[in-house]
């Protein structure tokens, strides 16, 4: 056997291992939690949602997330509100990384979805999402994501500070009347 032949053996076998272990090591990557922390700037015209994903890599090489969909979806009706994207990046062996992300959701309910919102005790929406990692013969490696959120405490927020507005410009209609 040349030196030629027997050096393509070494690469191509090289190669063969090492795409072998980043496979394994895709499907050693796990969702350690996955969490809405806030809604905020709740406006009549919409609000900002912020969460974070953080992502398990039990694998022996470096793993590269690729950037993924998620949907923020009301429960009671399957509205579709907003779709966002969550950078992602690389994760070490044996490490754990948190992804973050941060939208605006411009949305501006009908009035049926903003008295369900204001009459139910809990309104929950979903944040769907699913992580591709990897198609190979016919099989996807998916990570899905779900996360359950109760806007309810953020709709009433939101109607407060409204109540407030409006008292305030009554307030101040008064006053200007009044003297």
């Amino acid at each position: 056997m040349t030196k030629l032949k027997k050096l393509l053996m070494i690469i191509t076998l090289s190669v063969i291992i090492l795409a072998s272990l980043y496979i394994y090591t895709l499907t050693k990557i796990k969702l350690e939690s996955a969490s809405v922390n806030s809604l905020t700037n709740v406006t009549t015209s919409g609000f900002t949602l912020k969460g974070a994903i953080e992502l398990y890599n039990g694998g022996l090489l470096p793993a590269k997330i690729p950037r993924f969909k998620y949907k923020l979806i009301l429960a009671s009706s399957n509205e579709e509100i907003v779709t966002g994207y969550v950078n992602t990046g690389i994760i070490m062996p044996r490490q754990s990384e948190k992804f973050s992300f941060s939208t605006r959701v411009s949305w501006i309910p009908t009035a049926k979805t903003a008295w369900e919102l204001i009459s139910n005790d809990k309104t929950y929406a979903y944040v769907k999402g699913n992580i591709h990692l990897l198609s190979f013969c016919n099989k996807d490696l998916d990570i899905p994501i779900k996360i359950k959120v109760d806007l309810k405490k953020y709709v009433e927020q939101f109607v407060n500070d409204e109540l407030d507005k409006v008292g305030k410009a009554i307030n101040n209609v008064i006053h200007n009347i009044t003297g």
